[in-house]
């Protein structure tokens, strides 16, 4: 295998080693950034939830609080200021203001109904009065003294009568609920707060199921919306505890829920109050259940209505059972928060990641782009270096040889005649001169990579300048038996800045190689002209031989190069003269270039600066 092929190989085995890297590192970086987008994502949804069960909680207190401080005596149409319930309404004494309850005329919002359960199993409500309170209610000897209407009392009558069917598990007291809640709460605990999952021993705290911490952050937070619930829940155990003129307050406001046999369950408020009642000089205590029928549609629209702009899909369902371990469960009624689809994870399409993640990509690609640009430059030059070196080994063989030769044959008195002598000395001139050209261009294009001083210039116009560089290009035409024209009338009035034998030297360089390689064309004649271009003054060489192929175009003018064609030909050369010669045109301010010309083979056209006039 070649070293180019070699070298080709490890620089590929290279690319794809630090391509893989890459992709493995681009991989990570974006499945960590979808991973740190879906926990934002996450975490603005937890927040969204825990300030949507606050508002709902802020919601709810004022509800619960005023049914927890609510007056016993308001669960009856109407009371007497003082006593009510010792005396009875039918017993209210002269002297004595009967007070009508304010859930009479109509029901608080959210509520459907307020009613009560008497130890006896019987439903009543301050809605639904009774006997000569339902005249006085409805205004029969006075109009204009009306508390309600009748049609009122008709709709309250109806719901009393659903609340029956409804409340019938409360009415059997050996019921769970109405033990519950007839045991008497005098004081609210703190509630405890739950503790994050312990870490299991040789596990990161990285790796524990995120789930466990969120559902432990849910459980924290609902005991702390719990403890508050529970304030406003025995808002009126404080105030009737101490008070035996009083009914009290036997355990705090419980929401529970009930089946309703013609509809969805229905949520209540309830409570157990004892009353006393006075029979002859001896008392009797009896506990009633005092209800507030919820209207759920209404306070669920209510609710959501609050967090739709947190969250705009939620639903609230029913809490039968007390094992939800997310924290999404209201303190204050057993209802659960559905917070709804969670958002998706929305990733911009320019992030800092993937803009990193681009640059080091364009960077790297670029950096392999660079060194195998380099590394085939670096091969490229190497083989033709190694063709250069080949042909000045080539080159300086010949003229070597010949001169070992030629001046052994002389010093040894082999060749007597005066005419072999002459030829044998012309022929060890020319190879001189030839010798004498080979290293000349070697070092003259050695000498165009160093930093030295500028060239030495000197004015002088055009003509004069082509007619003092004709005789040596004459002379090597007509060694290699072509011909030589020249038409520099259109740069009769045109000078230029110039150092003549490095222009010297350019031109040799394309009338050799055009003796070379168009020699044994059908017109075999050089053709030079010089006109005036501007700023510059121009100077073509043109042949008439089969030209450069298009191929080789874009290499023309490379060192150490050349064609395949030429080095088939036997043609001696370096592939250093039009290299050399583009060098030291560009050092004198112009420049060389091939053009393409019917009619000509290979047109060079070298430009010059042209002296400003004087």
């Amino acid at each position: 295998m070649s070293r180019a092929r070699t070298t080709a190989l490890l620089f590929g085995v290279c690319c794809l080693a630090v391509a893989g890297a890459m992709a493995w590192l681009t991989v990570e970086m974006l499945r960590l950034e979808r991973r740190e987008a879906e926990a934002k994502t996450e975490a603005v949804f937890q927040e969204s939830v825990r300030l949507a069960l606050w508002r709902m909680e802020s919601a709810l207190a004022p509800l619960l609080a005023q049914e927890a401080s609510r007056p016993p005596e308001h669960y009856m149409s109407f009371a007497t200021a003082v006593g009510a319930y010792t005396k009875g309404l039918s017993k209210v004494g002269k002297g004595e203001v009967v007070v009508a309850s304010p859930l009479l005329a109509e029901e608080p919002p959210f509520c459907l109904l307020h009613f009560q359960i008497d130890a006896d199993g019987t439903l009543s409500s301050p809605r639904v009065p009774k006997g000569r309170m339902r005249d006085l209610a409805l205004g029969v000897a006075d109009p204009a003294a009306a508390y309600c209407s009748v049609e009122q009392v008709t709709e309250a009558e109806r719901l009393l009568a659903r609340a029956a069917a409804i409340a019938a598990p409360l009415r059997t007291a050996t019921l769970g609920p109405v033990q519950l809640l007839t045991q008497p709460s005098d004081a609210v605990e703190p509630a405890s707060t739950p503790q994050p999952p312990q870490q299991p021993q040789g596990q990161s705290s990285a790796n524990l199921p995120q789930a466990a911490y969120q559902a432990a952050a849910g459980q924290q937070e609902l005991a702390q919306r719990r403890q508050s619930a529970e304030i406003a829940l025995n808002s009126n155990l404080a105030q009737t505890a101490n008070d035996p003129d009083v009914p009290q307050v036997q355990g705090a406001l419980r929401p529970i829920w009930l089946p309703d046999p013609s509809s969805v369950p229905q949520l209540l408020l309830v409570r157990s109050v004892r009353l006393d009642h006075a029979s002859g000089t001896a008392e009797r205590r009896a506990d009633v259940l005092q209800a507030v029928w919820l209207d759920w549609n209404q306070l669920s629209s209510n609710l959501l209505g609050r967090v739709a702009s947190l969250l705009p899909h939620a639903a609230l369902r029913q809490h039968l059972r007390d094992d939800d371990a997310s924290g999404m469960v209201l303190a204050g009624i057993p209802a659960t928060l559905d917070p709804g689809p969670r958002p998706l994870v929305v990733i911009a399409s320019f992030t800092p990641t993937r803009i990193t993640l681009a640059v080091a990509w364009l960077a790297v690609v670029g950096a392999a782009a660079a060194i195998g640009f380099v590394l085939r430059a670096a091969t490229d030059l190497g083989e033709r270096r190694g063709r250069f070196v080949s042909a000045v080994t080539h080159e300086l063989r010949t003229p070597l040889t010949t001169f070992c030769l030629y001046s052994q044959m002389l010093a040894d008195g082999m060749v007597t005649e005066d005419e072999p002598r002459r030829q044998y000395l012309a022929t060890l001139q020319r190879e001189s001169q030839r010798l004498a050209r080979i290293v000349e261009n070697v070092l003259c294009y050695a000498r165009l990579s160093d930093i030295r001083a500028p060239v030495r210039t000197e004015r002088i116009s055009a003509v004069e300048l082509l007619d003092r560089i004709m005789p040596a290009l004459a002379r090597r035409t007509a060694e290699a038996g072509m011909r030589l024209h020249l038409d520099s009338e259109a740069a009769n009035h045109a000078a230029v800045e110039v150092d003549p034998q490095t222009v010297e030297r350019i031109l040799m360089n394309l009338v050799d190689n055009a003796c070379k390689y168009a020699g044994h064309g059908p017109d075999p004649a050089i053709q030079i002209a010089a006109s005036a271009k501007g700023p510059m003054v121009q100077i073509d060489v043109a042949d008439h031989g089969p030209g450069i192929p298009a191929t080789e175009r874009a290499r023309l003018f490379t060192e150490f190069n050349r064609g395949a064609r030429d080095a088939a030909s036997g043609a001696p050369g370096l592939g250093l003269g039009l290299s050399l010669a583009r060098g030291l045109a560009r050092e004198l301010g112009g420049d060389l270039r091939l053009e393409q010309r019917p009619g000509f083979g290979a047109v060079f056209v070298l430009s010059l600066p042209a002296a400003h006039p004087r």
